[in-house]
């Protein structure tokens, strides 16, 4: 029988649920990008709203941020919401509060956030205080039995309480602090090595970065903590320590990243030798007394860090920073290293001109290098300056021959441009102009630097063909067979 027109205009009307089917609807939600979505799919009935705010809470790949007490509270509203039963999806969360939360607030928050069961991210910003808003916020967070990935800043003796109490399976860490924090809290120093304060994640974590973070000795070495799975590790912002027990502790590690304080004020001294190697030879003997790792898979940092963590393993894959100051540590980075694959990236930092290529034929000598099979080489050059470029091109031709296990080269070239702004007007300008005793003549206008001719190496840079070197290299130098790479990058840098 045919649809009266009525019949046709109710069907039109009807809820959107009811035309098409539920399942289809929450199938486009799950794979929605933006919560935002979500979130107006949800509100086009109410039987699908309740589905999708399941979608809407638990997508890790876009944290729920709460950045002040309007936003909890708003938040912790919303979560209750159908008697609570909203916590079990939430999946990844980052509290980004400036200051304390209002107490009332923060309690509340204490009180349900015991519900998130499935919460496996959790960030903060300003960790020491948000948890010091209320007393029962870090054993509340400490309670969550499924964290796998947490992210420290800022961190203090309440941070430290609720890291030392949880039973999180961590996979991932990340530590962040002020140094003065703890620059004269010896008991919080004591108490903020990862070492002792990730204890009960032990078992489960595989990365463990730490950034302005204290990372001592600890005192007793036979009972040392193990961490069997942790297979990353990065160091940055701290001053270098006794490293003899990160084999101890992390005795599968693979991958390591350090840029310590020493390696960036390294510029700053002039005569530390002797404080760098007094460094080193207190590493030196632990690692070789108590044993090292049989070998590192990658090693990605600068070249004074290496050298005065005294590591005495084969590293299979190196990536160095180098620049003139650690041309005296590279020979002892790479006997210890023997790498297979290095990348080395070579910037003497200076617009006067770097020293002359000789450093070259001293690294690329080293018994070290015999077992190289890939080499990646970056210079970078500021401009303007007098080196003569070429001389890079020469000596590597030199010394690659005595690289015969060679497989890959790969040349890079970096020159960047620094343009000097032309000088204002000053009063010197118009000393001794005749013009200044003659007020009927215009006066000249200030003087401008002009702009200075381009020297050599720089006219050299716009037409380097580094493909071209690199093929010459190969012709000249390597075994027959080798592959070759060449890149070059010019970049005019604005005042």
């Amino acid at each position: 029988m045919p649809k009266t027109a009525g019949q046709e205009a109710s069907n039109s009307h009807q809820p959107p649920a009811r035309r098409l089917n539920l399942e289809i609807l929450l199938l486009v939600a799950s794979v929605c990008d933006e919560r935002r979505t979500v979130a107006r799919i949800g509100r086009t009935c109410k039987a699908l709203y309740d589905y999708t705010v399941r979608y809407s809470v638990e997508q890790a790949h876009e944290p729920i941020v709460l950045r002040s007490s309007r936003s909890i509270a708003l938040f912790c509203r919303y979560m209750n919401a159908n008697e609570g039963r909203r916590w079990p999806f939430l999946r990844c969360l980052h509290l980004s509060t400036e200051n304390k939360v209002k107490r009332g607030v923060a309690e509340i928050f204490a009180s349900f956030v015991r519900k998130a069961t499935h919460l496996e991210i959790l960030e903060f910003r300003n960790t020491e205080t948000f948890l010091e808003s209320h007393p029962d916020l870090a054993p509340a967070l400490a309670s969550l039995p499924r964290v796998q990935c947490i992210k420290i800043h800022d961190a203090g003796g309440t941070t430290c309480a609720m890291l030392e109490s949880m039973h999180w399976p961590l996979e991932m860490a990340t530590l962040e602090c002020q140094r003065d924090r703890y620059m004269d809290d010896n008991n919080l120093r004591e108490r903020m090595n990862p070492v002792h304060l990730l204890k009960n994640s032990r078992l489960t974590l595989k990365e463990l970065a730490v950034e302005f973070w204290v990372f001592d000795d600890p005192d007793d070495l036979d009972n040392c903590p193990v961490y069997p799975s942790l297979a990353s590790l990065s160091v940055v912002g701290t001053f270098s320590t006794l490293t003899g027990f990160w084999p101890i502790a992390y005795p599968n590690l693979s991958y390591l990243h350090l840029y310590t304080l020493d390696q960036d004020l390294l510029s700053s001294y002039d005569d530390s030798a002797i404080a760098y190697d007094s460094i080193r030879a207190a590493n030196r003997p632990t690692h070789l007394s108590r044993g090292t790792w049989q070998r590192l898979q990658v090693y990605n940092g600068g070249t004074l860090d290496l050298y005065l963590v005294g590591i005495p393993c084969h590293i299979e894959h190196l990536d160095l920073s180098l620049c003139p100051r650690e041309l005296q540590f590279i020979g002892d980075v790479l006997s210890d290293a023997r790498p297979t694959v290095l990348d080395l990236s070579w910037w003497p930092g200076s617009a006067e001109g770097p020293p002359g290529s000789e450093w070259i034929l001293e690294v690329f000598g080293k018994p070290g290098l015999s077992g190289l099979r890939a080499l990646s080489l970056e210079i970078r050059i500021d401009l303007p300056t007098t080196t003569n470029v070429t001389d890079y091109f020469d000596c590597l031709a030199r010394v690659l021959p005595l690289l015969g296990a060679l497989e890959t080269l790969t040349v890079k070239a970096q020159f960047a441009k620094y343009n000097l702004p032309l000088l204002p007007p000053s009063d010197s300008d118009t000393e001794g102009d005749d013009n200044a005793e003659n007020p009927s003549r215009p006066a000249r206008a200030g003087r401008h630097r002009s702009p200075p001719l381009p020297y050599a190496a720089e006219v050299y840079a716009t037409s380097l063909d580094l493909q071209d070197v690199a093929r010459q290299l190969l012709c000249s130098s390597l075994t027959p067979g080798t592959q070759t790479h060449g890149t070059a990058c010019y970049i005019l840098t604005p005042p």
